[in-house]
């Protein structure tokens, strides 16, 4: 008897799950509407905060020009996300 016939001789269910070839792209934007949602959310709030003007951020300005370089924040910026992708990357 094969395995089929055996399952309906039994009385069992079979579910067969039929995965799209989109589903992929489905997971993809769920994951970057979070992430913009988050960004959005963490650039409202990083008005009110000292990001962007930490110190260690270099700022020149004179007549008519301003020149804005945020190194500590920058820093800071890749030191979140590191510890953040490997957080979520190692899980699988």
């Amino acid at each position: 008897m094969s395995a089929r016939s055996k399952s309906r001789a039994t009385g069992e269910a079979r579910l067969e799950l039929i995965q799209s070839p989109l589903q992929p792209f489905g997971k993809l934007f769920i994951v970057l509407g979070v992430a913009l949602v988050l960004i959005g959310l963490l650039l409202s709030f990083a008005r009110s905060s000292r990001i962007g003007n930490l110190p260690g951020d270099l700022n020149w300005s004179g007549r008519g020009w301003q020149v804005s370089f945020p190194l500590a924040t920058s820093i800071l910026l890749s030191i979140v996300l590191t510890i953040l992708l490997n957080l979520f990357l190692r899980r699988r």
